[in-house]
């Protein structure tokens, strides 16, 4: 393949709350923040081993605790709005996040993706003055969302350019950070060619997936590899799809199109 195709890399920096979701262990949000921060770091590190400018999409209570980090970040990614906490969510959280964001970087917010891929409102989208939504995953996740009826290439609704994340064209199989972690790094690689045909490739993966999360109790699919070894297995992806990628991201991608 002589053409490259955009590739974009996409991570929700977030507090480490999915242990509260799982009724496992108790954590602390200092530690949920640290989790985060140190798998961030290692993450970071990599992204710029292959030059790759991505999109972070970052609570607002996780940049208020790390606001150095942040601005860093944005130097070389995009930074975008993940609400302001990822356990609660009200409609002026839509506002209130980016203003927060904007106030740290001093960069305007164009992006928002919700927490858990939620259903998002895209009249307050809109007049919160976003310019994109990165919140569907067009394929079924039992006791999640059924979006098999979704479009599975970006689009526009409601005066919203939407973003989905990435699927096969046949059976809308996902490669995102929960397959990409359970399947063998060729599957994940297999799927990949799959799903550049369509011209595009989106992909969203957790910072806190990079730390060590083996202590607390969750489903064996969440901690089945996390890490090190998560970060090697991604470190060995990113340099498979280097050869076909046109790293971008989300904003430079649609100012393009």
């Amino acid at each position: 393949m002589n053409k490259k195709i955009p590739v974009l890399i996409t991570c929700d920096l977030e507090e480490f709350d999915i242990p509260l979701e799982y009724n496992a262990k108790s954590i602390n949000q200092q530690t949920q923040y640290e989790i985060s921060f140190n798998g961030m770091e290692k993450l970071s590190k990599l992204l710029e081993k292959y030059k790759v400018n991505s999109t972070i999409f970052t609570t607002a209570n996780y940049a208020v605790n790390f606001p150095e980090q942040v601005i860093k970040l944005s130097q070389n990614h995009e930074i975008a709005s993940h609400s302001f906490s990822h356990s609660n969510f009200s409609e002026d959280d839509y506002i209130k996040s980016k203003e927060v964001l904007e106030g740290i970087i001093k960069k305007r917010i164009h992006g928002f993706r919700m927490p858990r891929l939620r259903k998002v409102d895209y009249n307050l989208l809109v007049s919160s003055g976003y310019n994109y939504d990165a919140s569907l995953n067009p394929t079924w996740l039992p006791g999640r969302y059924n979006n098999l009826k979704s479009p599975i290439t970006p689009f526009n609704k409601n005066g919203v350019n939407i973003i989905p994340s990435s699927v096969t064209q046949v059976f809308r199989i996902p490669l995102f950070w929960l397959t990409f972690k359970n399947l063998p790094l060729f599957l994940s690689k297999l799927l990949f060619r799959s799903i550049i045909n369509n011209g595009l490739f989106v992909f969203y993966i957790h910072p806190w997936e990079f730390s060590d999360i083996s202590n607390y109790k969750l489903p064996w699919y969440i901690n089945l590899v996390n890490g090190d070894d998560l970060l090697n297995k991604f470190d060995l992806f990113l340099n498979y799809i280097s050869e076909f990628s046109e790293f971008k991201t989300c904003k430079e991608y649609l100012n393009e199109k």
